[in-house]
């Protein structure tokens, strides 16, 4: 009667195991990477899976389990999601080359390649966001879709957000670290933009902090003139563009103009706005945009206009902010 009890007793024991061994691998890339976990709280009354959360750069990937019903049967996947980091990013559909794929080249969506040739021909990568689709994979990301996750799942995004799906519960830590490491290069999206702010003389920086799914937008804050300046990326219309922000420190119209490549007006500012500390700086931003809702100066340029704009952005915000400094009209 012992072998048939002691099996019995061993199938009955096996599920337990093998959530033992899923939190254990959960467990593990969550304190390699000093993330967070939170163990399976599933009763027979409520699925509550397994979560885990992982910073990479100023991204925090966010892993979990949910499940699929379609009659009596229901589907596990392990879903890993992250929210751009700069709150904005390419939108693309990234899945295993096949029979979907190429009815999809059929229909006419296009394929688009990255540049890999082993990446190129083992996945259908669709999107209308060519270039910023190809940025975004890098090296590190192709290599983790790649190698550890063995060319399974989807990879879905939205403008916000980063999203990849794979089917059944991830048991391998090598697995896991992997789709995390995937998730958050992806969104990760715009780092050198980020590093441009980040390397403008005298700035301070400061990271993204929050839950997975509100984190504030990474910024670098710095003082001119004893003011507080601070340069971040920022949603405008349909892309991404960089910006330079001040309080206001003096009395101030509403404006709002643009400024050509040569440091052009393309409308008329409050008089005395510009004065000969301040003028100069225009032709240096390249294209932008200046504006005032009465409370804060922005200057709006182009997400990689690089960190010597960056700074001239900043000096400008402080000047049109507080007034010049060589007319004596500041506060």
């Amino acid at each position: 009667m012992s072998g048939p009890i002691e099996w019995i007793r061993h199938a009955l024991s096996a599920p337990r195991r093998r959530r033992e061994r899923r939190e254990a691998a959960w467990r593990e890339v969550a304190e390699r990477r000093d993330g967070t976990f939170t163990p399976d709280r599933t009763t027979f009354w409520r699925f509550r899976p397994p979560e885990l959360t992982a910073p990479v750069g100023d991204a925090a990937v966010f892993v979990d389990v949910y499940a699929v019903q379609v009659n009596n049967t229901r589907s596990l996947y392990t879903r890993y999601r992250a929210r751009y980091a700069i709150g904005f990013g390419p939108r693309m559909k990234v899945y295993r080359a096949g029979f979907s794929g190429a009815l999809g080249t059929m229909l006419g969506f296009e394929d688009v390649e990255i540049g890999e040739p082993r990446f190129d021909d083992a996945f259908i990568v669709r999107t209308a966001d060519v270039e910023a689709t190809r940025r975004a994979w890098t090296p590190r990301a192709r290599e983790a879709f790649l190698g550890p996750l063995d060319r399974e799942g989807r990879v879905q995004t939205t403008r916000e957000e980063v999203s990849y799906i794979r089917s059944g519960i991830d048991e391998d830590p090598a697995v896991v670290d992997a789709g995390v490491t995937l998730v958050g290069d992806l969104a990760s999206y715009g780092r050198e933009w980020l590093s441009a702010m980040e390397s403008v003389p005298e700035a301070r920086w400061v990271g993204a902090t929050g839950p997975w799914d509100d984190r504030t937008i990474p910024s670098a804050k710095l003082e001119v003139r004893g003011h507080p300046v601070r340069l971040y990326p920022a949603v405008y219309g349909a892309g991404v563009v960089a910006r330079a922000s001040c309080p206001v420190g003096r009395a101030l119209e509403v404006f709002d103009a643009s400024v050509d490549d040569a440091g052009r007006l393309g409308a008329e500012v409050p008089e005395g706005l510009l004065g000969p500390s301040s003028a100069p700086l225009l032709a240096q931003i390249g294209p932008a945009t200046l504006s005032c809702d009465s409370r804060t100066v922005r200057v709006t340029l182009a997400i990689d206009a690089g960190t010597a704009a960056l700074h001239d952005a900043a000096q400008l915000a402080a000047h049109l902010a507080l007034g010049d400094p060589r007319t004596g009209t500041f506060r």
